[in-house]
Order: structure tokens, then sequence, then C-alpha cells
């Protein structure tokens, strides 16, 4: 009986030794390798073509190759022609256009967003070095080339020192720009926009309306672009209701955000984060902040030779793209510029004032003469516009 136990054991153990060997799996890898051994290779795997392993159906999808935009800049994509002003002169006098061309897609062919379309606000996640900055540089004057001040304005939040809107912060649509190096003013804006959406929605409620668009003489549509949003969290933590508020309603009051973060997990709240249908993932760390984005973990794979690669998640489709960044971000600038003043268009009227001054000159002129009762002491703010205080 105890021998009729073992010998069962014994001989599966023997079996799978045999097995394992080296000599057992080179004899039956050729057995397979032969067409007259249960049919050719060729002809299994097209039997078992539509049953894939645990591995093969989890696994990430592969990368396709991003488009190769070496002498591709910003301004082939616009299409500004020899004389840039005079090809802008013509988009502004026609309808708005919000589908704007920032990169190259699969096939070399420009990769348009429409932010008032998909959005109406947008997430761009991407780590340092990525070309964050150079993406919103690049759809920022996309917009700008052909949209004028009168339809369009931006607001500038950068919250890493003021570098990545320098040059963008003098454009004519520009209605303000901070950074964190002056957090009061910082703080201003944000007010200043929550004022600013309150107005909108009495201007709707005075015509009965239920988008800003139909009103008489809407006001320009106001694109809010913070860079490093994540820092303005940390910051600025009070004033991030205030940014909820315009997600959840700025569809129909014409205001749209585009943050730009280095890590988007757990740096835009669940509010927030539903109001953005338009997720824009550069190289990032890891999977997980890849699938926060994308819902899997390709940007991850990103190669860090590769600045302005980029995956579009617009709610529908998962796009690969390269942004084309302006070999000349100045000269369009002052192209825009000329454009503005060829058409009689000033610069659009500052959202907020500038922060009091630290030292008041005593040499600034007093009240008139007629109204000597009243004198000067100081500069009174009301956030929009600095005037003369006085008292009696």
């Amino acid at each position: 009986m105890y021998a009729l136990m073992i010998l069962p054991g014994a001989f599966g153990c023997l079996a799978s030794l045999l097995i394992a060997s080296p000599s057992f799996r080179q004899h039956a890898g050729a057995a397979t390798d032969s067409p007259h051994m249960f049919g050719s290779a060729t002809h299994i795997h097209a039997e078992g073509s539509d049953a894939c392993t645990p591995a093969e159906s989890s696994a990430i999808p592969a990368i396709p190759a991003f488009p190769d935009i070496d002498g591709i800049a910003l301004e082939q994509l616009l299409d500004l022609g020899t004389t840039p002003w005079r090809t802008m002169v013509h988009r502004w006098l026609a309808s708005a256009q919000w589908n704007v061309p920032i990169g190259m897609a699969a096939g070399n062919e420009p990769y348009r967003l429409d932010l008032c379309r998909s959005g109406p606000h947008a997430l761009v996640a991407g780590t340092t070095g990525s070309g964050k900055s150079v993406l919103l540089q690049s759809w920022c004057l996309a917009l700008a080339t052909y949209n004028g001040p009168d339809r369009l304005n931006f607001v500038f939040l950068d919250f890493k020192g003021g570098s990545a809107f320098r040059d963008l912060e003098q454009l004519p649509h520009s209605v303000g720009s901070v950074c964190d190096l002056n957090l009061p003013h910082a703080a201003r804006a944000l007010r200043a926009l929550e004022a600013e959406l309150t107005r909108r929605e009495r201007l709707t409620a005075e015509y009965r309306t239920s988008h800003i668009d139909d009103v008489p003489h809407p006001p320009p549509r106001l694109m809010v672009v913070i860079d490093e949003f994540h820092a303005l969290k940390d910051q600025l933590p009070d004033y991030i209701n205030r940014l909820v508020r315009i997600a959840s309603l700025g569809r129909s009051l014409g205001m749209h955000l585009i943050a730009c973060t280095q890590n988007p997990l757990g740096q835009v709240n669940t509010d927030m984060k539903a109001n953005m249908a338009v997720n824009i993932c550069l190289r990032v760390r890891d999977d997980m902040q890849s699938s926060e984005l994308l819902g899997d973990g390709r940007a991850a794979r990103i190669s860090p030779t590769m600045p302005g690669a980029a995956y579009c998640n617009d709610s529908e489709l998962v796009t690969a793209l390269r942004c084309s960044p302006a070999n000349n971000l100045t000269r369009i600038r002052r192209q825009i510029m000329l454009t503005a003043r060829f058409m009689g268009m000033d610069q659009a009227p500052a959202l907020f004032s500038a922060p009091l001054p630290s030292h008041i000159s005593p040499n600034r002129p007093s009240v008139s003469r007629s109204d000597q009762e009243h004198v000067w002491f100081g500069i009174q703010d009301d956030g929009i516009s600095l005037s003369d205080a006085s008292c009696l």
C-alpha cells in the first residue's frame, strides 16, 4: 500500500524533470517547427488569432510614431504669408475662428484644436522640459492670429516666475498678467475674474438668454491661462474655489480655463475636472500621471529627446501630436500689434489694475484750485483703476 501511494508521485516528478530538461525542449521545438507536425506554425497562429493572453489584453497600446516637425514652425502652420498683418486683417474681419492649429499629427497633417467646441476648458500636464510653455505660447498665438482683441482676451497667471508669458502679455488681447512673485497681485486677479463672471451672469439675466453670445454686443471670450497650477493651489488655496466656479459656469459665459501642471494627480478637484473635457499630456514621469489624463501610461514612454510630443484626449479620441514652436515669437507678436493698430483697435482694457505703488511722489499734483477745501493725501484703489484720494 505504501508503494502504491509513493509510485504515482515519483513518476510525476520524473516526468516534470524530463519536460524541463533542455534536451527535451530542443526536440519538442524541432517537432513543432516541422510543417508535418500538427500543421505549420503560421496555421496555428491563424487559428488562434482571435484569442489573446491576459498579458496581451492588458498591455498598453503601441505608441505611434510622432510626426517629425523639424523645419515645420508655427508660422507655416498659421499660413500667414509674406505679409502676416494683411492675412490677419482678413481673418479678424471674418467670423470668429476657434479651431486653430497647434502642431502636427500623424501623416504630417496639421492638428487643430477647438476649445470652444471640445472644452470648454483644458488641462495640460508634462514634466520639466517636456514643452508645456511652448505649447501654451503656440496655442495663444494661433488664437490671436485668427481673432482680434474685440472678440478674444487673455489673462495670464504664471506661477514660475513670469517667464512663460513675458512676450504674450504685450499682445493687444491681454487684459492682465500676474506671477507668483507678487501674491497680492495674483489674489487681486482672481478676485477680478470672479467679479467678471458675476458681471456676465447679470448681463445674461438682463437679456434673459442662456448664453453670453446671444446678448447685444457680447463681451470678448476670455481665456484664463495658468502655468504651474499646482503652485497656485499651494500658495493661494483660499482662491481655488473662484476657479472652480469659472470651470462650472464658464461655458455659457464665454470664459475658458487652460490649466497647466507638472503633476496632474490630485491637483485638480473633482468639480473642476468634470468640466475639463480636453486633456493634453506631454511626457510625464510615471504611468499613474499619464493614466489620470489618458486612461493608460503611454505618455510616460515619450522620449525626453522629443520635446513637444504629446497626446490629446478630447473625450472622443486620443491623438498623438507634436507642438510646433514659433521660430520668431517676437515677430508674430509685433505683426499682431501692427494689425490691431491698422484696424484702429486699442489695447483691450485691463481687467484689474496694477498693485498700489510702495511709495508716492510728494510732487504729485494736488486737486484743482476751485476745490481748495479738499487735500490730496494718497491713492485709492477699487481693484479696477487707481485714482486720487482726498479728504475734506
